[in-house]
């Protein structure tokens, strides 16, 4: 038995209509088909030249790194040495204070300051060398250690009497002084400015909590001198100076009297 109901003989076929509609159903299945395989094929032609292209690797493995020192003779000698240990790299130095490293390989680094006699040692520095940018440092200013020792401490007046040598008599200006005075405390800043700060309680409560004067080492850091706005400086020999004590003194003559007058500071 022939199940084509679409048979060349119409005489065969049950309905020629309904072969006609199949005959056609058929062809735009296939066109239908051809379409879907021309958009795939372009979509996928479309993609693969819009897709970007990966990121060019960089071919920079080091950097130098350069920077500036003051004053130029203090220090004689910059490490950088790679942050959890390594080789130990020795910056090139200039005699006016600025230094290199050359070809330091990408990574992070400490570097360390050593000063000559004198200076105290600047705090250590983390220096990044990336391949995207030059590595930055900070520029160095190096301390003496009595201006290092002054400047890292807040201070408080301990002692601070005035001894009449010809007449044995002394007067102590401290206990003198209302409570409101003796709880101050002394910045020195490193700018050579002076803070001297009101405390818990002030002396006048609409007056400003911190007043400034000027300071500066002399004679060979032997000597400190005050500068005041409204009198005269003061020039005071340095008796002692040590993280934990400040000894001042100053000799005088005045009327036939000789005066020996002395303040003392500790860490506060």
């Amino acid at each position: 038995m022939n199940h084509n109901i679409c048979s060349s003989d119409p005489t065969k076929s049950l309905s020629l209509r309904y072969c006609l509609r199949q005959y056609y159903m058929a062809i735009s299945f296939r066109i239908h088909l051809l379409a879907l395989c021309i958009s795939t094929v372009s979509f996928t032609a479309c993609s693969d030249s819009t897709k970007e292209s990966p990121a060019p690797v960089s071919s920079v493995t080091s950097q130098d790194a350069v920077g500036t020192f003051s004053p130029a003779t203090a220090l004689t000698k910059i490490t950088a040495t790679p942050v959890g240990g390594g080789t130990e790299y020795v910056a090139t130095m200039t005699v006016t204070g600025t230094y290199r490293f050359q070809s330091l390989p990408l990574g992070k680094y400490e570097l360390k300051f050593v000063p000559v006699a004198g200076y105290a040692a600047p705090p250590s520095q983390v220096l990044t060398v990336e391949a995207s940018s030059a590595p930055k440092t900070q520029d160095v200013t190096v301390l003496t250690e009595r201006t290092a020792l002054l400047t890292g401490i807040r201070w408080k007046v301990t002692s601070n009497i005035s001894l009449n040598v010809t007449t044995g008599t002394s007067l102590d200006f401290l206990a003198a002084d209302p409570a409101c005075a003796r709880d101050n405390f002394l910045r020195f800043n490193a700018d050579n400015t002076l803070s001297v700060d009101e405390g818990v309680v002030k002396c006048s409560a609409s007056g400003p909590q911190v007043f400034s004067y000027g300071w500066a080492l002399e004679k060979n850091e032997t000597q400190l001198r005050y500068s005041y706005t409204d009198r005269p400086s003061t020039l005071l020999e340095i008796v002692e100076l040590t993280a934990t004590s400040v000894h001042l003194r100053d000799v005088s003559t005045s009327g036939g009297y000789t005066y020996v007058h002395t303040i003392t500071y500790a860490p506060f």
